[in-house]
């Protein structure tokens, strides 16, 4: 006897009543579990209408992605399959909104005007004295070019829109994607942080000839080879465009 009516396209061993996986259901997973604060498989079976194993392998996979973590009951011997609870992890975390933009630009605000505006360029100058002293070991022994090619990894590691290139007798070092933008728009001495650690880093002025500020889409920074600095000369300015 041939299929009934109606069931021709019914995909095989799908259980009843249950809904076909999304494609984001492991997002979708992670929501639940983060207003949940902890879940067993079969609750997350339950609210998706998924069965139970197909939730399992879902919760399996994301625990070995890093999104999750799996805690086995204690304090209790009840009988039949033990239970695990599911949380988000702090890398599964960072895949929901987060206001550290704001956060960053209200803490810029406050120290400037607490302070006066000398307040953030303090702070400015003091993070740029730890990224050359995070950053120094990695270039010894290198050319400049070989450090300018390192130093592309300033805003992160093997960043895909940062190049350098020769023009005019210096180096430039060209940035497509500002990890920053939104704190940078609005408080332009941010850069300076940048600005500083390539010349405490080069030992070279460095210019920054192009800003995303300026509406060039991207920044440029000039490394001037015949504007050498030396460390007892260096200080801290910072960009008020």
């Amino acid at each position: 006897m041939g299929p009934r009516a109606g069931n021709a396209d019914k995909p095989p061993g799908r259980a009843r009543g249950l809904k076909p996986e999304r494609p984001d259901i492991r997002q979708q997973i992670l929501r639940f579990l983060k207003t949940r604060g902890q879940s067993e498989v079969r609750d997350v079976a339950r609210h998706f209408r998924i069965s139970h194993e197909g939730a399992r392998k879902q919760l399996v996979r994301m625990e070995a992605g890093g999104l999750v973590t799996r805690t086995p009951e204690v304090g209790q011997e009840a009988a039949g399959r033990p239970k695990d609870f599911y949380t988000v992890t702090a890398a599964g975390d960072q895949s929901f909104p987060k206001a550290y933009d704001r956060l960053s630009m209200a803490i810029l605000e406050g120290l400037r005007r607490e302070s006066g505006g000398k307040g953030a360029g303090r702070i400015l100058s003091a993070l740029a004295q730890a990224q050359v002293e995070a950053w120094a070991p990695k270039l010894e022994g290198k050319t400049l070019k070989e450090k300018l090619d390192a130093l592309k990894g300033l805003y992160m590691e093997a960043d895909p829109f940062a190049t350098v290139e020769s023009r005019d007798g210096d180096f430039l070092l060209i940035e497509r994607n500002c990890p920053f933008l939104n704190v940078a728009m609005e408080h332009p001495a941010l850069c300076s942080l940048s600005v500083s650690t390539l010349e405490m880093l080069l030992g070279c002025r460095v210019v920054r000839e192009e800003r995303f500020q300026a509406g060039n889409g991207r920044c440029v920074f000039r490394v001037k080879l015949d504007a050498p600095i030396a460390k007892r000369e260096f200080r801290f300015e910072s960009d008020p465009s």
